[in-house]
């Protein structure tokens, strides 16, 4: 360990180092093996020994890895809580400045795997005074990834009390079945939608691909290949990096239902961080006293932004995108420019109609070319119309559609687009 240590070290890389498993002469239950609680004696001596010999070198501790899975933990909540206490006492010891991590649990989904659904809360209640950070996983796509921040982890952290920061401390998408850019979309929505809920941090896994077989799931979590080349996470990570080094998150733009939007500012700039779930793109009015603005594309091509008299739109798309808004001292959400009416299910050979609110949040008229592109089997698929809207002011307009009696529903990327001019 001394010699990986090392390595990282030679390349400016903080090492996080997770405390498991259980040699099997220290296991309290022999059947259990290296998944077995330790003896206490044992795994507390371990502890104080490795933050001793890492001392200034390694300032993380990770107590175990995702202890709420029966894969990896033969214990209960009671006794990881003892484990957890244990572990912080002794690292302090040595070694005060070490931050002590809750072990990185699995989830909160209805996984087969999970020993106790309240695993966790009951031992961040229980274990309480035993870490400094609280540490969660929970691998997949974002939108699976919102559901369980939005509906389940963030609740439970208030329900239980839980002042400690958190960290998204292993939490990815393979790519396995060609799925390379959904992959990389991944990275930037997961990492930005954690940063704006209060992540002090996020570790992707992994790295390296473990295999070649291009349909196994546990082959393809990587960021370069197995034979060392980058895959499409790999330029999204640099990307972000670039774009997002020394920012602070500010505020959540409300861009609505599916849509997202933050505000990030640091270096004289302002950043907002935008991708939408929808299949609708619905844009937004932006207003700024930059002196120019930057479109960042997820792979980190720069492009020129337009800007109109201070004002921005912002068009969420499914793949996610920065604007830099360079120079500037404010970035403001005006408001939506349009807002689409919860429409009648699509029949197939039956007559279909959408509303359509276009809003003027500026303090100006203005004269608004409206689009929209319908999916293929909804005709005309093309529909356009102009209008013109007071400051401030709104305006609905009705588009009406024949749907063909073939028709069947489309993928999120292929659904009805609203085009704003």
């Amino acid at each position: 360990m001394d010699q990986t240590v090392g390595l990282f070290e030679d390349q400016g890389i903080e090492t996080q180092t997770i405390l498991c498993y259980c040699a099997p002469w220290a296991a309290l239950n022999k059947e259990h093996g290296g998944r077995s609680e330790p003896e206490p004696e044992a795994w507390a001596e371990f502890c104080r020994k490795m933050a001793e010999h890492y001392r200034g070198r390694i300032r993380f501790y990770e107590v175990w890895n995702e202890p709420d899975l029966t894969g990896f933990a033969r214990f209960d909540s009671k006794a990881y809580a003892g484990m957890m206490k244990s572990a912080y006492q002794a690292i302090k010891a040595v070694d005060p400045q070490a931050q002590v991590m809750t072990g990185g649990y699995a989830t909160l989904n209805d996984h087969p795997s999970l020993s106790d659904p309240l695993f966790q809360e009951k031992t961040l209640v229980l274990g309480r005074g035993g870490y400094d950070i609280h540490a969660y996983h929970e691998h997949g796509p974002f939108m699976h990834f919102y559901r369980m921040m939005t509906n389940r982890f963030l609740p439970m952290r208030e329900r239980a009390g839980v002042k400690a920061p958190w960290w998204a401390n292993e939490t990815a998408l393979t790519s396995a079945g060609n799925n390379e850019r959904p992959q990389a979309e991944a990275l930037y929505k997961k990492l930005i939608f954690a940063w704006a809920n209060g992540a002090i941090g996020y570790t992707w896994y992994d790295l390296r691909n473990d295999g070649y077989n291009p349909t196994d799931g546990e082959h393809n979590y990587g960021m370069i290949t197995k034979d060392f080349y980058p895959k499409a996470v790999y330029p999204a990570y640099n990307a972000l990096v670039q774009v997002f080094r020394g920012k602070e998150f500010v505020k959540a733009l409300p861009l609505g239902e599916l849509h997202w939007g933050f505000l990030f500012q640091g270096d004289g700039e302002f950043i907002v961080g935008s991708w939408s779930e929808s299949g609708v793109t619905l844009p937004a009015l932006l207003l700024t006293d930059a002196r120019s603005v930057e479109k960042i594309d997820l792979m980190g091509n720069v492009s020129e932004h337009p800007i109109n008299n201070g004002q921005v739109v912002l068009e969420p798309a499914i793949t996610p995108f920065s604007l830099r808004f360079k120079g500037a001292g404010k970035v403001e959400f005006a408001g939506n420019l349009i807002t689409p009416s919860s429409a009648a299910s699509v029949i197939p050979n039956e007559d279909w109609s959408i509303n359509v609110e276009t809003a003027n949040p500026s303090q100006r008229p203005a004269k608004f070319d409206l689009t929209l592109r319908a999916p293929k089997g909804i005709l005309p698929q093309t529909q356009e119309r102009s209008v013109k809207i007071p400051a401030g002011g709104h305006r609905n307009e009705t588009f009406h559609f024949k749907v063909s009696p073939g028709f069947k529903s489309s993928p999120a990327e292929k659904q009805a687009v609203i085009i704003l001019a």
